[in-house]
């Protein structure tokens, strides 16, 4: 995980990035959207849909931020992480999107801490069949496979 002054936000595991993309079932084109503290993940993140989908075309983005929203806000089909720098391109540009695909913590229980880190799970719209949930955890086993992953690529 990610270490950020807001213990919040947090870096998504390898796996959403995998589960998006095998949702997504035909994406040709990928622009990984980051700032540069980011640009190490988002290139392992890369790496990995590219082993995923060797025919996939993936362009990394670290421009303004004005730059940064417009292409989001301009996505025909958009992956979100957990920033809200994202989940307003996603809101606001809707009428442009055929997907969003949003992060979705799996179920923890009440007295967990990692209940923190699933305020965004109440955010989306429940009634806009483009929105769609992407399960995933970060449990002690997930961050292990990131681990195990990274050391591979």
């Amino acid at each position: 995980e990610g270490i950020f002054a807001d213990p919040t936000y947090h870096e998504l595991p390898f796996s959403y990035y995998t589960d998006v993309l095998r949702r997504h079932g035909k994406c040709a084109r990928a622009i990984l959207v980051h700032d540069p503290k980011s640009k190490g993940s988002a290139q392992a993140v890369a790496r990995l849909l590219k082993s995923e989908s060797p025919s996939l075309e993936i362009t990394q983005q670290c421009a303004s931020r004005c730059d940064d929203f417009v292409v989001m806000y301009m996505a025909k089909n958009l992956a979100l992480s957990v920033s809200t720098f994202a989940w307003w391109a996603g809101f606001l540009g809707r009428k442009h999107k055929q997907t969003i695909f949003y992060p979705r913590h799996k179920a923890v229980s009440w007295y967990n801490p990692r209940r923190l880190k699933t305020w965004y799970n109440q955010l989306m719209p429940s009634n806009d069949a483009a929105y769609l949930p992407v399960f995933y955890t970060t449990a002690k086993e997930a961050v292990e496979c990131k681990a195990n992953m990274s050391s591979s690529i």
